[in-house]
This record gives C-alpha cells, sequence and structure tokens, in this order.
C-alpha cells in the first residue's frame, strides 16, 4: 500500500484463478447491478463510494500477471484516504467481483446432474458480478419496480440530488445515493411530487427507518454471513419488498452466494431438467437447486445466461 499522492492512496490485489477484468467490466456495464455512478472507460472502473466512514473515489484497473491496481482518492481539499479505507474498498471488491471465490469448488459444486454439468460447460468460470452493495440494491431494486428505465434513471438522480452528499473530485461535483439516516427524513408528499408513486414514497421512507430501528436485525453483513434463505425470508420482511426484489437482494446485493431467484426466466429455463408434470412450482424449484448448494447464486447466474443465450 502506497500513498503516490497528497490525496491518493494505491495498492494492488490478485483475484483467485481464472479471474477475467475485462469480462467482469462487459457484465456490470450490461447488468442491472451498475448506476449512474459507476463509470467504465477503456478497462477502467470508477465511482466515488463511502469507506470507514469518509468519501473516497475508487479507481480499478488491471495490473501486471493477472491483478488489479486499486487507487483511492479523496475529495478536493482533504487528506489521502487512510489504511483503514483501502482495506473497506478491496472488501468491497471482494463481494461485488467475488475476487476471492474458488472457482474450481464452485465448478465441482454445481457439476452433479446434467443440467449442472450444462451449466459448467458453457458459462464456467465466469463471476457474477453484484451491486456495489445491499442498501444500493434494496433501493435500486424498490425504486425502478415496474417503470421505464428511463424514469428510473430520473427518480435515481432526484433521490442523489437532493438527498444525497455532494462532493468534489478535481473539480467535479457528484452526488453519493442518500444512505438510510438521509432518506429516513425524507418527507412522502414531497417525494411523491417529484413523480414518485404513492406506494414506492412510502416504501423508501419506511424501508430506510426500519433499517435504523432494526439495525441488528437488517445487519447485511450479518445475513450475508448467514443461511441464504433466511437472508431472504429477512429481507421480505421489510415494507413493499416482495419475494423477487428479497431474493435479488440477498443474491446480488449481500451479496450471498447460495440464493437461488425464483421467477418466470430462471423457472421456464431449468423445467424441462427437473419438472416431474405439469406443475412446476416454488416448493420444485428450490428442492430442484438444492443440489447446487453452497454455490446455488452461481447456478442461477448461469441459468439466466442459459435463458438469454448469452455469455454475459
Amino acid at each position: 500500500m502506497e500513498q503516490i499522492s497528497e490525496r491518493e492512496l494505491q495498492t494492488a490485489v490478485k483475484p483467485s484463478p481464472h479471474f477475467d477484468w475485462a469480462g467482469s467490466l462487459s457484465f456490470l456495464s450490461e447488468s442491472g447491478a451498475n448506476d449512474d455512478l459507476d463509470h467504465i472507460a477503456d478497462g477502467v472502473l470508477t465511482r466515488p463510494i463511502r469507506l470507514a466512514g469518509r468519501v473516497a473515489r475508487l479507481r480499478v484497473a488491471s495490473a501486471a500477471e493477472a491483478g488489479l491496481l486499486v487507487t483511492l482518492r479523496a475529495p478536493d481539499g482533504e487528506e489521502a484516504p487512510s489504511e483503514a479505507m483501502m482495506h473497506a474498498a478491496l472488501d468491497h471488491l471482494k463481494r461485488r467481483f467475488y475476487l476471492d471465490v474458488d472457482m474450481e469448488t464452485v465448478r465441482k459444486a454445481l457439476a452433479v446432474d446434467a443440467y449442472g454439468e450444462e451449466l459448467v460447460g458453457r458459462f464456467w468460470p465466469s463471476r457474477p458480478v453484484n451491486y456495489a452493495d445491499a442498501w444500493h440494491a434494496l433501493l435500486k431494486s424498490v425504486v425502478h419496480s415496474q417503470i421505464y428505465p428511463g424514469f428510473a434513471a430520473q427518480l435515481d438522480r432526484y433521490l442523489r440530488e437532493t438527498y444525497g452528499t455532494a462532493v468534489a473530485f478535481e473539480g467535479e461535483t457528484v452526488h453519493l445515493f442518500p444512505t438510510p439516516q438521509q432518506l429516513a427524513s425524507a418527507d412522502e408528499v414531497t417525494l411523491q411530487e417529484a413523480k414518485f408513486s404513492r406506494q414506492k414514497s412510502k416504501y423508501v421512507v419506511d424501508i430506510s427507518r426500519t433499517l435504523l430501528t432494526e439495525a441488528e436485525k437488517y445487519d447485511f453483513e450479518a445475513l450475508r454471513e448467514g443461511d441464504g434463505q433466511a437472508a431472504v425470508e429477512t429481507l421480505a420482511d421489510l415494507y413493499g419488498v416482495g419475494p423477487w426484489i428479497s431474493q435479488n437482494v440477498a443474491m446480488r446485493g449481500l451479496p450471498h452466494p447460495d440464493v437461488f431467484i425464483d421467477e418466470k426466466a430462471t423457472r421456464a429455463t431449468i423445467k424441462d431438467a427437473y419438472a416431474t408434470g405439469p406443475r412446476f412450482g416454488k416448493k420444485a424449484v428450490q428442492q430442484a437447486v438444492e443440489s447446487f448448494a453452497p454455490y446455488r447464486s452461481f447456478a442461477c447466474y448461469y441459468t439466466y445466461m442459459k435463458h438469454y443465450n448469452t455469455d454475459r
């Protein structure tokens, strides 16, 4: 770890074997896990991010010997990022890109039947790419539900510019997404005036307040370390969070490696391999994918790739 300028700290990290940075960036740019704060250009990802109680701009690029070069820059007028911030940044990257996962172990966990062998043969060793964190996944999933992408981006921008923290890097001001603490004081009527539906206005405010008042129950770190299905059930207790959102946040936001999203696309894709009759309901889906534990999330990603016939 090295301070390379008055406001920058830099280090290198080496992912586990079979990691593909270019592939991960392609995955991120084409998936719903990105947002307006992710900037991808020329093989480099930059993003303003909260780390250890402060804000920094994270920059990630490929480095020698299949590693990654990670740089943190402090906002204008602030001292260089601390080592604690860099450790937090590395933890963030390990979660978002599964940098440390043993892909050989994943391969063995999935190749337990004909369907799993097909997934491995076509898509392994691709790694999932996740949301920036669980809170971003939750907020985005709720706000974006059942609306057009352009309108969703408009609502995101309103939340950032109205309630989020503004910081400047090299003279350019950016607005971060608001924290639960910042959104907990939001007024539902004001949100409705900004074109949020009455329901979503309630959801956004209520979820923010619940995360604060029931912090132990909604400890994202603890949920990530516990049972995947238990995490899904806990998230589903939040007002306005249905089955798909709870599974999506658990799998792609925490992220938990052992969650399989049960929805139309995934169910249709695995039905031919596992259905024994005309009915193929929730219980049958979960039973069908149990054998992929503890990496059901990887099986789910590969199932989406199979459904959409894509390598990303």
